[in-house]
């Protein structure tokens, strides 16, 4: 019987045994598991901003009871709490920001697209009858982009902006604000590379009278005397436009010249500048 009892007993020490170096063997595989995965977190987090829970989750040695591992897995929930609230504060204000961002990009894209419609109305100021028909002296070929492209671009021109602070590490306003002048603005909504200027030459004959862009807008010394002026007039009576606060109210201008119709005896010259003086109150 004592034979059968020990043998008994034998046999459920080898089986405890095994399963205690099996344990054993299990928990030496989790320390090398533990170290490895520490040293690769500093690896992996050597950039992060936040780094005090991670510099504590460092310090926590190993356990060797089971009253420990309860301690370390308390400590370890503290740790994923502590690290759970930053990440939320951090997605709150990355998603303040976002939208400080969104806000502050729609109001640049309204401001150029604003300075468009003033830009635009150029036309309008130029408008008279030439032979018979209705006809804009001037004509403005802007090219706008889509409106997803637009705030793309937008976003990108900002961003351009404060990545340049950041890496100077300091901050020029003058530098800032020539980025944001309207005309910076106005190429991000504009494509202005294909952007033209186009002057409306009149001719002896109605038939040759056509657009030509700006720098090709070239002929007699009458007729480039005769575009230039209808140009400035059209010019002066656009910034007037700007500066008066009550758009409705139709205000005078006085030009000074010197013999300005000197070089321009032929009559059919002569209407389309007395036609825009009078257009625009001159």
């Amino acid at each position: 019987d004592n034979d059968g009892e020990t043998a008994v007993a034998v046999k459920d020490y080898w089986q405890f045994e095994k399963e205690y170096s099996r344990s054993r063997d299990a928990i030496q595989g989790l320390y090398a598991k533990w170290d490895e995965r520490l040293q690769t977190i500093q690896v992996e987090t050597a950039a992060y901003v936040i780094r005090e829970p991670l510099e504590e989750l460092a310090k926590i040695s190993r356990p060797v009871s089971a009253a420990q591992c309860r301690d370390r897995k308390a400590a370890f929930h503290e740790y994923q709490v502590n690290i759970e609230e930053q990440m939320q504060k951090i997605t709150n204000d990355i998603s303040r920001l976002e939208s400080y961002q969104e806000d502050f990009t729609r109001r640049c894209t309204q401001r150029a697209e604003l300075a468009l419609g003033h830009i635009r109305k150029l036309e309008a100021l130029s408008r008279i009858e030439v032979y018979g028909r209705r006809t804009n002296m001037i004509e403005l070929r802007l090219h706008e982009f889509e409106e997803k492209d637009k705030q793309i671009r937008m976003r990108e021109h900002i961003n351009g902006i404060v990545r340049e602070i950041s890496e100077e590490g300091q901050f020029d306003r003058k530098r800032v604000a020539a980025r944001l002048s309207t005309k910076e603005l106005l190429a991000r909504i504009v494509d202005m590379d294909k952007a033209a200027v186009r002057l409306y030459k009149v001719e002896s004959i109605p038939e040759n009278s056509r657009f030509y862009r700006w720098e090709q807008a070239i002929g007699s010394e009458g007729q480039n005397n005769s575009l230039y002026f209808i140009f400035a007039a059209c010019l002066i009576s656009f910034i007037r436009m700007l500066s008066i606060t009550n758009s409705a109210v139709r205000t005078r201008k006085v030009i000074i010249a010197d013999n300005p119709f000197g070089a321009t005896s032929a009559v059919y010259l002569w209407e389309p500048m007395f036609k825009i003086l009078q257009q625009n109150d001159i």
